[in-house]
Formats: structure tokens, sequence, C-alpha cells
């Protein structure tokens, strides 16, 4: 589909805008942004793997309180129990603390696959200062060799009050 590489070392990157929420990130120009009309979670993606859009979502603004309102303000407890709101998933194989390049501070969290025990790719979550019932997720919906562009991605994310 796309030299990962090449995209990756490129200069030509343009900057994405949510549409609901005041976040932004950087992608290669020669991504184009796929959104859904009347999304509340503000979802966006690209087309990089053979999955449906919808089925392999970059980035969703999760509202905790929609899952669990007694979640509300426990960001980590969230992304810890996140597993439990798929059919697929079994558990939590590992968490750790980061923040990206923009000082935003979150959690990148891998999962255990119901079926066959693999170990999903990262899942990023994003805490927005301000806002306890919000997190901004980032899946990895790249192939391996598109590491790099993620990475830049997630660093590039960022949120505007």
């Amino acid at each position: 589909l796309y030299d990962f590489a090449k995209l990756a070392e490129s200069s030509d990157w343009v900057t994405y805008k949510g549409k609901v929420f005041a976040y932004s990130f950087q992608h290669p120009k020669a991504l184009t942004p796929l959104t859904f009309p009347n999304d509340k979670s503000d979802a966006v993606t690209f087309k990089v793997n053979e999955l449906p859009p919808e089925q392999s979502l970059l980035l969703t603004v999760e509202t905790i309180s929609s899952r669990d309102k007694n979640l509300t303000g426990k960001q980590e407890v969230f992304v810890k129990g996140y597993w439990k709101y798929f059919s697929g998933l079994k558990g939590l194989k590992k968490i750790e603390s980061i923040t990206n390049e923009k000082g935003m501070k979150g959690f990148k969290a891998n999962y255990i696959v119901k079926s066959n025990n693999a170990v999903t790719s990262d899942y990023y979550f994003f805490e927005v200062k301000g806002e306890d019932d919000i997190l901004i997720h980032i899946g990895d919906i790249f192939p391996a060799e598109g590491k790099t562009v993620l990475n830049r991605i997630v660093n590039s994310l960022e949120y505007l009050k």
C-alpha cells in the first residue's frame, strides 16, 4: 500500500484536527483521513491495512462514563480493564506510563487475545488535563513496517483547550 519508511522520513506532514474534540496530530499528507459522520467518539483512521476502516480505527475519544460511570477520574483503572469491553480479549498483558513529545501523559497497554493467547499491538491512551471523563485512544493499525509512522503520529498528538 505505502512505502512507510519514506513516509516516516518525509517532511510533507499535515495537521489533522478533531471535529468534535480539540485534539490534533500530524500525519503524512499521502494518507487521507477517513472519518465517520455523526460519530460522538470523533474517530479517524487511515486505510493502511486489509480491514474495513470501521474495524481499524486509528484514534477515538473514549468517554469513560459511557462504559462505566464509576471509573470517571480513574483513567489508569479504566485502561487496565479496557479489555473487558471486548469479547475477543481476556486480560491485560502489560501497562506502562508514557509521555509523548508534546507533554501529553497517558498509558501504553497490551491485552491478551482470548482465542489464541496472542498479545495485541500497542494501545495508547492519553489523558486530557481538566477532563477526567475522556481519554484519547490511539490504536496501532499499521503493519510492522509502519511503526515509525505511528510513533511520529503518537508523538505529535496534542489537545488544545
